[in-house]
């Protein structure tokens, strides 16, 4: 492993009995262990190996510190935007001309419109970085993956290398155009096909490295989005807390949208009353001014909060189609169930079946990034 590699990934400290009772912390770094128990991990990516790891690690980090920037702006623009819809509404029901509410007023107007200028531009490279990250881990496996590879043909494997070589290159000088593009262009790929094993043995042991690498990394992720709660490692109070306040805030939207449903209800609804009353008694009843304005500015505010809340927690990387994620989990763990990681290979047939089930499992991997990136490009705060 390069000295990048080693730096950068979380290392756990144990011997190869124990290995497998250990949390999957990134299935883009192979630790010794790894290499010690499937030693074709050594040299099946070749001189690619160390190039590809470094770009992701260095992606990574500056995915993880660009999405927290984004996250502030996103945050900026959502309490200042709702702070200048909420005074510019109190304005006009109670505080007319009043120069100091109408400082306030332009103010927060300004610095909403910085927040979401910066908010945008932080966006574009946060979603480059990011998919620049997980875009190594499709060519990692996509590239492990590969018949020619595997093929008594040694021709093949070179070329497959040679070509790997090169997409890492374009992918190092990927721009956010190239992001745009990617999610527009989507092809339609084939299965792998027939091919001449050089021995079932090495077959096997991709087999089950990709099943302990791949598969139980990606079915952890997909379990801890469905079930935070259920986490093997306990998350830090902050932590806890605001996960608490998300979902909280998460539940106040409609109740808001309710509240001014219901605002403009009693808006028409009072009048009406206050007539009837009038007809019943013989006495003349008029409508306090102050309640009809407060009534219009409730029924005006609370879709402008709902909105601020909802711009909030559309920046952030959380789930939020947890039935998306839930199919996702099940179509891996199937695969995973087919795989059979241990059992003994007797053909080629089943070789060309296990690397069918390892494209399809690449396939559901890289359509769930693409509906990933689709859902953060088309964040509500921007839409």
């Amino acid at each position: 492993m390069s000295e990048h590699a080693q730096a950068a990934a979380s290392v756990y400290v144990g011997t190869r009995a124990h290995r497998r009772e250990l949390p999957n912390e990134d299935d883009m770094i192979d630790e010794t262990w790894d290499c010690d128990e499937w030693p074709f991990l050594k040299t099946i990516l070749g001189g690619c190996r160390d190039p590809l790891v470094k770009l992701y690690l260095e992606s990574n980090v500056a995915a993880i510190r660009r999405q927290t920037v984004h996250r502030k702006w996103v945050a900026g623009f959502a309490s200042f935007g709702t702070l200048a819809v909420t005074v510019a509404i109190v304005q006009l029901a109670w505080f007319r001309d009043n120069a100091i509410v109408l400082d306030i007023e332009l103010g927060a107007v300004l610095i909403a419109f910085v927040a979401l200028a910066f908010g945008n531009r932080t966006r574009s490279y946060w979603l480059t970085e990011r998919h620049r990250a997980e875009h190594c881990r499709l060519l990692k496996f996509a590239a492990i993956i590969d018949p020619a590879l595997w093929s008594s043909d040694a021709t093949a494997g070179d070329r497959c290398l040679a070509d790997l070589a090169r997409r890492i290159e374009e992918l190092r000088r990927m721009s956010h155009p190239h992001v745009r593009g990617w999610l527009e262009k989507e092809l339609a790929s084939l299965p792998p096909g027939r091919f001449q094993p050089r021995s079932l043995d090495e077959v096997r042991e991709l087999r089950d490295y990709y099943c302990h690498k791949r598969l139980d990394f990606q079915c952890q992720y997909f379990e801890s989005k469905l079930k935070p709660k259920m986490r093997r490692h306990p998350e830090p109070w902050r932590r806890r807390v605001l996960g608490a306040l998300s979902t909280w805030l998460r539940r106040l939207p409609p109740w808001f949208f309710l509240g001014s449903v219901a605002a403009v209800l009693a808006h028409s609804s009072v009048p009406a009353i206050v007539a009837l009353a009038g007809y019943v008694t013989g006495e003349t009843y008029v409508v306090p001014s102050r309640l009809e304005v407060g009534l219009v500015a409730c029924a005006a505010l609370l879709p402008a909060w709902s909105s601020g809340i909802r711009t909030y927690l559309s920046a952030g990387e959380a789930a939020r189609n947890l039935v998306r994620f839930r199919a996702k989990l099940m179509a891996l763990r199937n695969i995973s169930e087919r795989l059979s990681a241990g059992q003994p290979l007797s053909s080629d047939v089943e070789a060309e079946a296990v690397l069918r089930d390892l494209w399809y499992s690449e396939q559901i991997l890289e359509a769930e990034h693409r509906e990933w990136l689709r859902l953060m490009r088309d964040a509500e705060w921007r839409s």
